[in-house]
């Protein structure tokens, strides 16, 4: 069971990445409204038993993820030198 929690900011992950860029799931420009919100519910969900379970540890992973996406994307979309 260890694994949960990393298995759940997996899906977390992957639900943002459907919603940011819906072409590359093959959903065109953008996620329809009804999948669109189911999916963002489901995410907000997530977000919210990551946040418990947080607070139980003491640790604060969803925070390092997300920071480590941010700096994948700051660095993929860096200004050439």
């Amino acid at each position: 069971m260890a694994s949960m929690p990393c298995e759940i900011q997996e899906v977390h992950a992957k639900l943002g990445e459907v919603l940011d860029n819906p072409r590359a799931f093959g959903l065109g420009n953008t996620v329809p409204g009804p999948l669109a919100e189911s999916l963002r519910a489901m995410r907000l969900q997530l977000g919210a038993v990551l946040k418990e379970q947080e607070e139980e540890t003491g640790s604060n992973d969803l925070e390092a993820e997300l920071s480590q996406d941010a700096d994948r994307f700051c660095h993929a979309n860096a200004w050439p030198s």
